[in-house]
């Protein structure tokens, strides 16, 4: 479903995005690497709620970093249309992909960009 959307342009809004990322990560890896799924949570809301937490920290953290660095908060740009790919891409990747993210994570990147 939110392939539909990326392809008429709707961007994922900044409040949402970890959680989103949180749950095509988890059921993609659940689907791809299920003993790995298994062996590192306790179902899918744990793999979502440990994942949403990782990725609002990070988040946090990085813009902490640049406002520490520039002296002013607001350093950090949001862009809700690369943030839609990267859940699509994760979503809807070949487990051939997902085991190579590299090239998966550059969307995720380069929706929250901080200097």
């Amino acid at each position: 479903m939110m392939f539909l959307f990326v392809l008429v342009g709707c961007a994922l809004a900044e409040e949402d995005f970890a959680a989103e990322r949180a749950v095509a990560e988890c059921k993609t890896m659940r689907r791809c690497y299920r003993a790995q799924f298994d062996g590192e949570h306790e179902g899918l809301d744990d793999c979502i709620s440990d994942l949403t937490a990782v990725y609002d920290a990070s988040m946090a953290a990085a813009a902490d970093s640049a406002a520490d660095s520039t002296g002013k908060s607001g350093a950090c740009t949001y862009d809700g249309e690369a943030a839609a790919i990267c859940v699509s891409d994760i979503r809807t990747a070949s487990c051939e992909a997902y085991w190579d993210r590299a090239a998966l994570y550059e969307e995720c990147e380069a929706s929250f960009v901080c200097r």
